[in-house]
């Protein structure tokens, strides 16, 4: 096993580079450990509007990215520790042998973990860590999240498919009681002595400096940084609130593909004019603002209706 050390705590570079070392001709086992400044990263076949507020996030500067894997929306931050182990495929090959050895490697460096569910671990019966999986050409990727001293309040805040309005096929995240490792563990350990105890217990033959750092940056920007990939990849939905933004009551209606409205109906006062400026609209916020203020002419009004329309 070869272990390549990743110090970037951007989310979009980190998702490009575990995507390149899972590209590698090596047909060798890697290993990846990383961390993430805040961060929302939905399943591939997420709704990302469902999963998370959007304006919400991003006002919080909490980064949004879409995975390759499938599964449920996680949270990240620098207290949350990713690793991806990728190796050859072998026929019937799942999550059990893969986390039998993670809950080994746990064990070995003193957190009492234990499976939960099909692709959950667990300590003292709380979730610590989700896994998703891809194969792709004979070669498996098993990517994964341990918190160990991550900001519950933001993950559950962030990260707990927040909005009953949408209405699709998606696969929806299954929100379960969580808990850090560093809870149960000596005091004097944070999460930079976790990271190295874990690269040890993994125990790689080889660690190596990535040659394919380029190549990472420019992916980062074409695809994990790219409104296509993490919003438009977003399924078709439909829509449906009824609020009242600035004490008047009204009702929202879309639908959207590719993250584009479509069928916009808006009533109460300007929703006409509202639902016109609508029509065709990408849900990115900074179409919205413009076409939202266009029909208002009032930034306070635009952003409390923006609220209400994701």
């Amino acid at each position: 096993m070869i272990y390549f050390p990743n110090d970037s705590l951007d989310p979009a570079y980190n998702q490009a580079f575990e995507e390149c070392a899972f590209e590698l001709d090596a047909r060798e086992d890697v290993l990846l450990i990383w961390r993430n400044r805040p961060a929302v990263v939905c399943g591939r076949y997420q709704n990302l509007f469902q999963e998370v507020h959007v304006p919400t996030a991003m006002a919080r500067g909490v980064a949004l990215v879409r995975r390759t894997t499938g599964g449920g929306c996680v949270y990240h931050d620098p207290g949350n520790v990713n690793y991806a182990l990728i190796t050859d495929y072998r026929d019937g090959m799942g999550y059990d042998a893969v986390l039998d050895r993670v809950v080994g490697v746990l064990r070995a460096v003193g957190v009492p973990a234990e499976r939960s569910g099909s692709s959950a671990l667990a300590v003292a019966g709380r979730k610590v860590s989700g896994s998703a999986q891809r194969i792709s050409k004979g070669r498996l990727l098993h990517h994964g999240t341990l918190l160990f001293s991550a900001d519950l309040t933001a993950l559950r805040a962030l990260a707990n498919g927040h909005s009953p309005c949408y209405h699709s096929k998606a696969v929806p995240s299954a929100p379960a009681p969580v808990t850090n490792i560093g809870e149960h563990l000596p005091k004097d350990r944070d999460v930079c002595d976790f990271v190295q105890d874990l690269a040890r217990a993994f125990a790689p033959e080889r660690t190596e400096r990535a040659d394919f750092t380029g190549r990472a940056e420019a992916l980062a920007e074409e695809k994990y940084r790219a409104w296509r990939w993490t919003f438009a990849n977003s399924p078709k939905f439909t829509f449906e609130r009824a609020c009242a933004p600035w004490g008047s009551p009204m009702q929202i209606e879309y639908a959207a593909e590719k993250a584009v409205m479509r069928d916009v109906r808006i009533s109460g006062e300007r929703g006409p004019a509202l639902s016109a400026a609508l029509e065709g609209a990408r849900l990115e916020l900074g179409e919205l603002r413009e076409r939202v203020g266009s029909a208002l002419s009032d930034q306070e009004r635009t952003e409390q209706f923006i609220g209400c329309l994701l």
